[in-house]
């Protein structure tokens, strides 16, 4: 039998409703991290605070809340969830105190778990047999979306405020409970099976470790005296690293994934030499 390829996933009405509505939170949450990176480093001058925010934006993920997509159908849920998130996403585009601001980046965050759990959920029930060649599609294209989301938070803070990135984001959470809410059918809630993933919930701890270095971009850009475009790039190196990675391990038989996860801050310790900014971007 042919095996699926990504036009043959492509090809299904509710994967693309799910994968376009995932391309654009993505996109959107890229451009706010950028965003509120320099408006807190603008508020406040230090690389700390700014640091802070960003880690925000992933440690809710380890707290959990992906309980919550096997308690309501999954649709209403990642409608219902985006549309909240549009609501606190815009709040922080008005002067609001940083301590505001900071409990506003950890709920938007927050309700990035039960979607995620939603669509994994999902996805085998949409794809069938399709199932990985999809996941394959979403991967790729999500630290594609990554990528592009940084690299044009960088070009609008050029000419524009950080809070109209922030703004932006807010539009995205409206346009994917759009999507999804249009293109993708209801399906009862369908309690998932425990996994046992349970010896797993290091890694998670070791990714929210090597983004802290992506908290400083702003700062790091500022001692450079380079423009916040600069910062925009140096998020975008990450997801970046990680799309060549995830194709060169690939390629690599039994190759001990554990290992590279927490290997990969070292290369970042040749910062400590101060090197050209391109250097720093390859590292």
């Amino acid at each position: 039998m042919r095996q699926a390829g990504f036009r043959d996933v492509l090809a299904v009405r509710e994967f693309r409703a799910l994968w376009v509505a995932d391309l654009l939170s993505v996109a959107g949450d890229q451009l706010a991290r950028v965003g509120l990176a320099v408006l807190v480093y603008t508020r406040t001058g230090s690389a700390a605070w700014t640091a802070l925010a960003y880690v925000l934006t992933f440690l809710p993920a380890l707290v959990g809340g992906g309980s919550l997509a096997d308690r309501f159908p999954r649709r209403g849920l990642m409608v219902g969830v985006d549309l909240v998130r549009a609501v606190l996403a815009g709040l922080m585009v008005l002067p609001v105190p940083l301590s505001v601001l900071f409990v506003l980046v950890f709920l938007v965050a927050a309700g990035g778990a039960p979607v995620t759990k939603a669509q994994q959920a999902l996805l085998p029930a949409i794809l069938g047999d399709r199932y990985f060649t999809g996941l394959s599609v979403w991967t790729v294209t999500s630290q594609v979306a990554r990528v592009c989301g940084f690299l044009l938070a960088g070009a609008l803070l050029i000419a524009f405020d950080p809070r109209l990135v922030l703004g932006i984001n807010a539009v995205t959470f409206v346009g994917a409970a759009v999507v999804v809410q249009t293109g993708i059918g209801a399906r009862p809630r369908v309690a998932r099976p425990d996994r046992g993933t349970t010896a797993l919930i290091g890694l998670p701890w070791v990714v929210v470790v090597c983004t802290v270095p992506d908290g400083l971009a702003a700062p790091y850009a500022a001692t450079l005296s380079a423009s916040v475009a600069v910062v925009g790039v140096l998020m975008a190196a990450g997801p970046a690293g990680g799309l060549i990675g995830a194709w060169l391990v690939a390629k690599v038989p039994r190759v001990n994934t554990a290992w590279l996860a927490v290997a990969a801050g070292v290369p970042l310790l040749f910062c400590l030499l101060q090197p050209p900014l391109a250097v720093v971007v390859l590292l």
